[in-house]
């Protein structure tokens, strides 16, 4: 049976210059098919680079953070602007980088599906004095897989 779920980041980004991970969503491996919507706002007097990370888990049950996606960066004090993605599998090797020191060039994917677990990582650049509010809206659709 075809089902559809959504799961949403809404957060507001630090005050100042710093890298911060947001909460983690769950069940994306339940989903064939996603899609990603982001609205994204220039912080004040700095600027701001937007994240998803994937969680990988390794033998020993050590979990990692890596890379997946990196919106475009926003300017300071830009208004709010849309992006959106559906990931599709990539055949390139990308250089990534993990945990809370992303490394993904601007404006680019690794491709597939992220599996079960992503997180946003908010990066806010020097001169940063206040936050914005960011959205970033994630819809599996799709055959669940059990």
């Amino acid at each position: 049976m075809k089902q559809q779920r959504v799961w949403t980041i809404k957060e507001t980004t630090p005050n100042s210059a710093g890298t911060v991970a947001s909460k983690e969503l769950g069940g994306l491996d339940r989903f064939g098919y996603l899609m990603i919507d982001a609205k994204l706002a220039g912080p004040a007097n700095g600027t701001l680079d937007v994240y998803l990370q994937r969680k990988i888990i390794e033998e020993d049950g050590t979990a990692h953070w890596v890379d997946w996606v990196h919106f475009a960066t926003v300017t300071a004090g830009a208004a709010a602007a849309w992006f959106t993605l559906t990931p599709t599998a990539s055949s390139g090797i990308v250089s990534i980088g993990a945990e809370t020191s992303p490394a993904l060039a601007a404006n680019a994917v690794v491709g597939g599906h992220p599996g079960s677990h992503v997180r946003a990582v908010w990066k806010s650049g020097a001169g940063t004095t206040a936050g914005a509010e960011q959205m970033i809206q994630i819809t599996g659709i799709g055959s669940m897989i059990e």
